[in-house]
């Protein structure tokens, strides 16, 4: 569109602000007329047909139940591809559920539950999508094995220093429902290559 004045500009920039922030927490599929009405009248200070507490709970309702729809879509999605993947050459499923190929073997000391290691790593969805990576940031990172996620722990140590693992994490060994946020939603698989450089 073409902006005739200062006004239509900051009321699209605005229109993107909000649009940019719903579309972070998965909400796409809105009515524009009845977001616009009700934008209208609570800016307006009009009488609204929902009071404030009637709004934020029929929202935070809304919300909740997108995400479980979301987080039950991700658990078959992750379970798939782990049955698919565990078929694969040089693929280790654990009982746990936890699925690792070995990379590059090491000949190191094996960490315990109670130790540091310093570890280059990068995390991707599923799909391919990377959400995290210490190869990116030419820093290697410290974690206690006991602070991370289940399938990094079992992983860890399991893992020789010097050895580089492909790891793939069911759900319930990474964050299960409780999603940090970002591009990583309820029951997600995720997937790690995990270097494992040296027991501090």
């Amino acid at each position: 569109m073409n902006f005739g004045t200062e006004a239509e500009k900051f009321g699209y920039a605005l229109g993107m602000s909000v649009g940019t922030s719903l579309a972070q927490q998965q909400i796409t599929n809105i009515v524009s007329d009845a977001f616009i009405t009700g934008f209208e009248h609570a800016n307006l200070g009009k009488e609204t047909q929902l009071s404030l507490n009637e709004a934020n709970a029929l929202i935070n309702a809304y919300v909740q139940n997108l995400r479980a729809e979301k987080g039950n879509q991700n658990l078959k999605e992750g379970i798939h591809f782990l049955n698919e993947n565990k078929a694969k050459p040089g693929i280790v499923e654990m009982p746990s559920g936890l699925q690792y190929r070995v990379v590059k073997p090491g000949t190191g000391n094996m960490p315990k539950a109670t130790d540091t290691v310093s570890v280059h790593y990068r995390g991707t969805l599923i799909n391919g999508t990377e959400f995290d990576s210490s190869y990116s940031r030419n820093q290697p990172a410290q974690f206690p094995v006991n602070g991370v996620i289940k399938g990094w722990t079992e992983a860890l140590q399991l893992m020789n220093s010097g050895s580089i693992w492909e790891l793939f994490i069911p759900a319930h060994l990474a964050y299960g429902t409780n999603a940090p946020g970002g591009i990583i939603e309820a029951n997600m698989t995720l997937l790690f290559t995990v270097e494992l450089l040296e027991i501090i």
